[in-house]
């Protein structure tokens, strides 16, 4: 099987599993919404609030980003500065992307293993949340598991730019 075949077969692989995260950070996103209009309801017609609406509210916002940050990159939806880089030639453009990408994916690694330093520590320490008192270490894990599949679409890009600059495009 050709090299690019391989790479396009990777490539809707990563796209597929970050589409499918998206998913479910709108499901939780969702959730969100239900919840705090729940908690609003509750608290204002019945006088009862829901318990722990807060760190559940911030454990559904955590994830929603988390899970996003692949498939945000993928559609080209993060904050981009281009004003000068549009001016340069092609060929140029593709190396100071590949610069910044390769240094995009080098912070997100680094954040993969600080973040997964980090729930382990908090699993041992057996640390929960203070109302409702679910474990914070797997939860915790979202961000590496995020940063990891940013990290595979900014391998895939870094492939795309390394060819962009072989062919002279």
């Amino acid at each position: 099987m050709p090299a690019s075949n391989k790479l396009r077969i990777f490539e809707k692989i990563i796209n597929n599993i970050n589409g499918i995260f998206n998913t479910i950070a709108a499901v939780m996103l969702f959730l969100l919404m239900v919840q705090g209009t729940a908690d609003v309801v509750g608290r204002y017609l019945f006088n009862s609030p829901i318990i722990g609406t807060m760190e559940r509210g911030q454990v559904l916002l955590a994830l929603m980003v988390f899970l996003s940050w692949g498939y945000t990159q993928i559609k080209k939806g993060h904050v981009r500065v281009e004003l000068f880089l549009l001016k340069f030639p092609p060929r140029v453009r593709a190396v100071t992307n590949l610069a910044t990408t390769f240094l995009t994916f080098v912070f997100f690694v680094l954040i993969v293993w600080q973040a997964t330093l980090a729930a382990i520590g908090t699993h041992k320490a057996g640390e929960v949340m203070y109302v409702i008192h679910w474990p914070l270490a797997p939860f915790q894990l979202f961000v590496p598991i995020g940063a990891i599949f940013l990290c595979l679409v900014l391998i895939l890009e870094m492939i795309q730019y390394l060819l962009q600059i072989k062919e002279g495009v």
